[in-house]
C-alpha cells in the first residue's frame, strides 16, 4: 500500500476473501513520493492528478485502519531509512515471519537483482535505501508544485508528522479545481503518449512487458464493470 496508490482500494475484497490478511501501509511524504510518480508511466505526469491520486489512496488507508485495526500496520518510509532494523523487526512481528539479518542487505537479495533489471524504474531496487531521497524533491519541485501538494494533503501531512515548507494555501477551489483538472489531464495525456514513443524506442523490453499490464489492467476493468452492471439488472 505505497507507491501504486491501488492496492489499499481493493481491501474490502481482500478481506472478504481471506479472513487472515494482513496489511503493510507503507506512508511517505507525499512531496517525495509525488515528485517520484510524476515520471512513472503508469501513473499521470501532473502534480496536481498525482496528489488528488494519493490523498484518495490515504483517505482509503485510513478508513480500512480504523475499521480494522488489528489487520494494518502503517510505518513511515522516512522512519524505515533512519532505522532500518527496528522497523523491519517491527514488520516482521506483525507478519509473524522470523527476522533475519540478511534483510537488511539488499544488495545481496538475487531477487532483487533480477527485478532491478526489468525496468528503468526498478533500477535501484538492488541497491541500499538512500536517504537522501528523504527530501530529493525539494531539488526537483518548484515551489508552486510543493504547496499544491501541501494545500491538498495538508491534514494528511499533519497527521503523519510532515513539516510544510509553504502556507498551503494555493489557488485551488470547489469553483476552479473542475477546469484545472481538465487542463492537467489533457497535458498529462500528452506527456504520457510522449514517454510511451520514448519507451518503445529507447527500452523495447520495458515497454512489451508495460504494455501488457496496461493491457491486463484495462481488461480486467471492464470484466469488473460488465459483472457489477449485470448484478444490478433485474431478474
Amino acid at each position: 500500500m505505497d507507491k501504486s496508490l491501488d492496492t489499499v482500494h481493493y481491501a474490502s475484497e481482500l478481506v472478504s476473501l481471506f479472513d487472515d490478511m494482513l496489511f503493510l501501509n507503507v506512508v511517505r511524504d507525499p512531496r517525495a513520493q509525488i515528485n517520484s510518480i510524476n515520471r512513472a508511466i503508469i501513473h499521470d505526469f501532473d502534480t496536481l492528478l498525482n496528489t488528488l491520486t494519493w490523498v484518495k489512496a490515504q483517505d482509503a488507508a485510513k478508513a480500512l485502519a480504523e475499521k480494522h485495526p488489528e489487520k494494518v500496520l502503517t510505518v513511515r518510509y522516512e522512519d524505515f531509512l533512519v532505522n532500518q532494523e527496528a522497523v523491519l523487526r517491527k514488520i516482521c512481528q506483525f507478519f509473524g515471519i522470523e527476522f533475519l539479518e540478511s534483510m537488511l542487505d539488499v544488495s545481496a537479495s538475487q531477487e532483487a537483482k533480477n527485478i532491478s533489471v526489468m525496468s528503468a524504474l526498478w533500477e535501484t531496487n538492488s541497491c541500499p535505501p538512500i536517504p537522501a531521497y528523504i527530501d530529493k524533491f525539494k531539488k526537483c519541485m518548484s515551489l508552486e508544485q510543493i504547496e499544491t501538494i501541501e494545500t491538498l494533503a495538508g491534514d494528511y501531512m499533519d497527521y503523519y508528522g510532515y513539516e510544510k515548507m509553504t502556507n498551503a494555501k494555493a489557488k485551488i477551489t470547489e469553483k476552479t479545481i473542475a477546469s484545472a483538472i481538465a487542463i492537467a489531464k489533457e497535458q498529462s495525456e500528452l506527456k504520457k503518449q510522449q514517454a510511451w514513443m520514448e519507451m518503445k524506442v529507447n527500452a523495447p523490453h520495458d515497454y512489451q512487458l508495460r504494455k501488457f499490464r496496461a493491457t491486463y489492467l484495462n481488461m480486467l476493468k471492464e470484466r469488473l464493470l460488465q459483472a457489477q452492471t449485470r448484478s444490478l439488472e433485474p431478474v
